[in-house]
């Protein structure tokens, strides 16, 4: 059963193609002499000492070229005569193919050393080795702290906490002390922005077959997502943008258990020197790259929270550099002033004034349900009242003086009085019986 299991293992080994541990190409002039036989190459002790006069065979780096010849060596003379050349073509190193550039470890490999090892030999003396491995989550739109919306699909971290790295299993951690979230300020070609965590990991001193699950996070020379927009400028901050007809369609990525800060370290393991192997912002992150999987650029650390030089501890302030060149400390930090988003150009929105219109069209209705009697119409005051005069006095008649001075009429006075007032009341009854007729009987 066991070399069933055994073998069937090894198919699949066999039938994955290459792993994706990178050695670096190799280029110089190390081919055979190319026609071997011409000459008898002279003992190793005349090709220092000058003290053989025989022609040996001899290759030398010229312009580029590796040159093949014949070397006459003898007292006080090493004349080299050139016979053919060719241009050094580059090499991969056993147990690896060329990819990209560089060369791919073959499944079952491991790079250590420059060289592709046997993955369970190399392995296993890693066992139980502390180390730090840089996990991608995925690619933002924008370096916004709280921006976890990836274009894509985000990688989710195993459960197990299982890795694959290199052909050799790590056993890794999301939570607890070591755990760093990074962001990146500086985008892809694409317009997108790096996230990711160093975990702390553990050697698990096994090999595994790098697979697009668990060992995709970890590898530095992924291809970055393409923009399923386009990649623009909106207010002056780079990124990839949709319209209005056609957005773009992001994932929510799980919130890392700590506040990102910036920088862009290469996925992976941390090195153990050089670029990137550093503590802060800048420490973690190589100063070349385009802010994709591979790490840097240099301005990828500058902007958020975080901080610290390349090889230094990062304060828990931050820091971020002025333009004299000088560091400051961030914004939010203890003392210091709350950080905000410049909004200097951005153009107000339009203000939303639907609920207002609304209150204003059934301003009226409301206002009569709470006081209708507002709402009647405002008669005129009509003064019913007839008053007849009551003063009387002769009348002058100065024309007719001497022999007729006054007309005294006052003595027939209550005459007239019942006379207009009998007048009143008949005229009042008789239009109201008027207006009555005209109104009721003579509608046909």
């Amino acid at each position: 059963m066991h070399l069933i299991i055994r073998f069937v293992f090894a198919l699949l080994l066999l039938s994955s193609g290459a792993a994706y541990a990178l050695v670096p190409l190799t280029t110089g002039c190390n081919q055979p002499d190319p026609s071997p036989g011409d000459y008898t190459l002279s003992p190793a002790s005349c090709g220092t000492g000058y003290s053989c006069s025989r022609e040996q065979r001899d290759m030398r780096a010229v312009s580029g070229q590796c040159v093949w010849g014949t070397r006459n060596v003898g007292p006080g003379r090493d004349i080299f005569t050139a016979t053919h050349s060719y241009v050094p073509q580059p090499s991969c190193p056993a147990n690896s193919t060329p990819s990209g550039g560089q060369c791919a470890c073959n499944v079952s490999y491991v790079e250590s050393g420059g060289q592709c090892l046997d993955a369970n030999a190399a392995c296993a003396p890693k066992m139980g080795q502390s180390t730090i491995v840089n996990f991608t989550v995925g690619f933002a739109r924008t370096p916004d702290a709280n921006d976890f919306d990836v274009v894509g699909t985000p990688n989710q971290f195993p459960a197990s906490g299982e890795l694959c790295h290199q052909g050799c299993k790590v056993g890794a951690s999301i939570g607890g002390p070591g755990v760093t979230a990074w962001r990146s300020q500086t985008p892809t070609a694409q317009g997108l922005y790096r996230l990711s965590m160093d975990l702390p990991a553990l050697q698990l001193g096994t090999a595994c077959t790098a697979d697009g699950g668990s060992s995709a996070p970890l590898r530095p020379d992924l291809p970055s997502p393409n923009c399923p927009g386009f990649v623009g400028e909106v207010n002056g901050k780079p990124g990839c943008y949709g319209t209005a007809n056609s957005p773009v369609n992001v994932v929510p990525a799980d919130r890392p258990p700590v506040a990102p800060v910036a920088g862009n370290p290469a996925a992976g393991q941390k090195p153990a020197s050089g670029e990137g192997s550093g503590t802060g912002s800048a420490g973690r992150t190589p100063t070349t790259g385009n802010g994709g999987n591979a790490g840097g650029p240099a301005s990828a650390a500058v902007g958020g929270a975080g901080g610290g030089a390349g090889g230094t501890a990062a304060s828990g302030a931050g820091t971020k550099p002025t333009e004299d060149g000088k560091e400051q400390v961030a914004c939010g930090a203890p003392g210091q002033p709350k950080c905000a988003i410049d909004e200097s150009g951005t153009p107000k929105g339009k203000e939303d004034t639907a609920v207002a219109d609304a209150q204003k069209a059934i301003k009226p209705l409301d206002d009569f349900v709470k006081n209708p009697t507002s709402f009647l119409p405002t008669f005129p005051t009509i003064n019913w009242a007839f008053t007849l005069p009551t003063g009387c006095s002769p009348i002058a008649l100065t024309a007719f003086d001497p022999w007729l001075q006054s007309i005294d009429i006052c003595e027939w006075l209550p005459m007239f009085h019942d006379l207009m007032s009998f007048i009143w009341v008949m005229g009042g009854i008789f239009g109201a019986i008027g207006t009555f007729w005209r109104n009721t009987f003579s509608q046909g």
